[in-house]
């Protein structure tokens, strides 16, 4: 539905996965759809929702976000010139480097 550019049916899909069954392929899926309809902020709050307690070094869920959730992250905040939420992601990124692929 993202692809298509319904949104509204993207959301209504994903809030239909229980939250025990969502992966990092899931939640990825929903972020690329919201950022690829330049919905940034919503991308961002998906994001911060979903990975971050704020931006600490530990998750909101159980799902840990993997190299394409970051780029995806920081395609949508490049996008709405968000420095901060960029600069927030790097600084997680430094802080747990061996836990991601060094490509980012």
């Amino acid at each position: 539905y993202g692809e298509a550019g319904d949104i509204e049916s993207a959301r209504r899909v994903f809030d239909a996965i229980p939250h025990n069954r969502r992966d990092v392929g899931t939640v990825s899926v929903y972020m690329n759809a919201l950022c690829r309809n330049q919905m940034n902020v919503e991308c961002m709050r998906v994001f911060e929702r979903m990975f971050m307690s704020p931006m600490s070094s530990t998750c909101a869920t159980n799902i840990e976000p993997n190299y394409i959730t970051f780029c995806i992250a920081l395609k949508a905040a490049i996008h709405e010139r968000a420095l901060t939420f960029g600069e927030k992601i790097h600084s997680f990124l430094k802080e747990n480097a061996p836990r991601f692929d060094a490509c980012l």
